[in-house]
Order: structure tokens, then sequence, then C-alpha cells
């Protein structure tokens, strides 16, 4: 299960010092950094960390914040800071998970269906998960420093699934699975996108999963990647079947006709170059905007005993300031 925007109680450790600031601070929550007061949170204090893309309540209690109730990635005094600190509610202990409990919500950018969703239909035979990624920056211990990851562009728009299953093609959104229709976002966006449907019906059973484009936009940026608004198509980035994922190199060698998110590289592994290549202008043909970030997973793929798959994304701050 996705746990990126749970706020988690946390216990400090010792915070490091600011090199551009006196009064501030500096804390580590996993791998996150995140900025405060100096002198306001000590080593051994329990504290609810709200990552970036949460929404506190519109309370008294948050009115220090000005009315800017979305917590935002910000770069101060030349580090950014990724998330704030609050004290934990009474009563709880390290590892509790407080997000409710605090009335805090994940924020849900402007997602722009310009057709039709349409009626729900039951799911074909086989077993199709959910599809979320965590943080890296919370799990980048199930990686090993200096191992090989691909890392792939993380695309901006909305999640779908296909498969050909008892000879016909069955579109599933994030949460559901779509009745064909002429309006539908995701089927259009199946039947206009390259090959894919023939590619579907020679490989039964196989699941492709993708980001619908364009039909999103961030603080006022569009994501189109290129394409006109409404014209829909997807860029795929998994291929498995009845839940089980294909490796990222076999996945991409039994596709190659498909249109596939942007590869950036396959890289030793380290959290300070996996934070250099999740900023820069996105890398899809076409594409005049930023890159929402990138998606890294091991070279051997594997899964971890808590987390599942290792399959991890990264957004760069550029994006978390919209």
């Amino acid at each position: 299960m996705n746990s990126t925007h749970d706020v988690v109680v946390y216990r400090l450790q010792k915070p490091e010092v600011h090199p551009n600031g006196d009064n501030i601070e500096i804390h580590r929550i996993w791998d996150y950094c995140c900025i405060a007061q100096k002198g306001l949170y000590k080593e051994g204090d329990l504290v609810a960390f709200i990552p970036p893309d949460n929404i506190v309540p519109d309370t008294e209690e948050w009115s220090w914040l000005n009315g800017q109730r979305r917590i935002k990635a910000k770069k101060i005094r030349g580090i950014i800071s990724r998330g704030l600190l609050h004290p934990a509610p009474p009563g709880s202990v390290e590892g509790d998970i407080v997000t409710d409990r605090m009335g805090i919500t994940h924020y849900e950018p402007e997602i722009h269906y310009s057709m039709n969703k349409g009626p729900t239909v039951p799911p074909p035979p086989g077993f199709y998960p959910k599809y979320d990624l965590d943080a890296l920056l919370r799990y980048s211990r199930t990686l090993v420093p200096g191992e090989k990851v691909w890392v792939t562009e993380k695309i901006h728009g909305a999640n779908v699934s296909c498969v050909y299953v008892d000879g016909k093609i069955h579109v599933k959104s994030r949460n559901l699975w779509v009745e064909e229709a002429d309006d539908n976002l995701f089927w259009r966006a199946v039947r206009g996108t390259p090959n894919l449907v023939d590619w579907l019906e020679e490989h039964p059973g196989l699941t492709v999963i993708g980001e619908v484009v364009p039909c999103a936009k961030a603080g006022g940026v569009t994501f189109d990647y290129g394409n006109d608004w409404g014209a829909h198509t997807i860029l795929v980035f998994d291929i498995a079947q009845n839940g089980e994922f294909f490796s990222h190199e076999l996945a991409r060698g039994i596709s190659q006709n498909l249109p596939w998110v942007p590869l950036i590289g396959c890289e030793p592994f380290s959290i300070e170059r996996m934070e250099q290549l999740a900023s820069g202008p996105s890398l899809v043909p076409g594409a005049k905007h930023i890159r929402e970030g990138i998606v890294i997973c091991p070279v051997e793929e594997r899964s971890h005993p808590t987390l599942g798959r290792i399959k991890l994304k990264l957004v760069s701050p550029a994006y978390l300031e919209l």
C-alpha cells in the first residue's frame, strides 16, 4: 500500500547545522530534509512529519501558515526543505500514522478529463492490483548504494491499464474498469496510442500499464507532453501478467513498438545522484515543460517483505513548488 502521504510519528535524531542560517537547522526524516527554526525541536522529540502535497486543516492551529495550507517543498537558504514538522498528537508513539487524527488530507493535482470517464464494468478474469508507487526518500534503504537502477521519467497524467482477455480488450482507470465508449478518456487513449491495440491482441493476458496524456495541469503549467489538448495517448511504464510485473528490460524488449516513458539512464544508485536526475525538462519529444520527477527500480526485479515490489518515485522540487 502506498504510504507516501502518511503523516507518521517520528523520533528526531540530533539536528544538523544549516550552513547558511544561524536561526534555522536541518532535521532528517528518513532521507527527507526538513528545515525548522533553531531550537524548536530537539533530539528525542516525537514529531508528526507531514510530507509535501498534504493539506492541513483550516483551523486556528494552522493559522500561522497564512492560508498556505498545502505543504510544499521549498528552498530555504540554498537547501531544499521537503515537508513540515509538528508536535506529535498527545498519546501517540513512534511509528503511529496520525493523518486522519490530525485532519490532514492528500492534495490532488488538477486533472482535466476532457471526455467522460464513463460507466464501470466488472473486471476481466485474472488479478490486477491497484498500481501505486511509494517515495524513494522514505524507502531508499531497500536499495543498495552503488547497485544499478533503471531511472525513467515520471509522467503527470492519469493512470491506465489495458489487457486483452476472452477475445476483447478491457480498460481500467487507476481504480475502476470502464465501459467502452467513444467519449471515454481511457478508451480514446488506448485507441489513440500507436500500435497498442494490435500489440494487446497479439499478447493476450499481458497488462500494459501507463499514463494518459495530456489531461493534467499543476500550478498553471499544462503538462501536454507535446500533444494537442484532447489528443490523448498513453506512455507505457510497466507490463504485468496476472499481477506479476516483468523486469524493466524484458518489458521494453517485448514492446519496442509501443511509446514508453523516457529512459533517463541505468545508474549506480545514490540519493544524491537520484536527486540530480529528478529535476530538469521533460524528455518526452515535443514537451516544453519540466519533468514531474523520476521513477527508480533495480535492474534485478525484486520485492521487499514490507514494501512489496521495489519501484519508487522521487518528485522534483520544482514540481512540488508549483
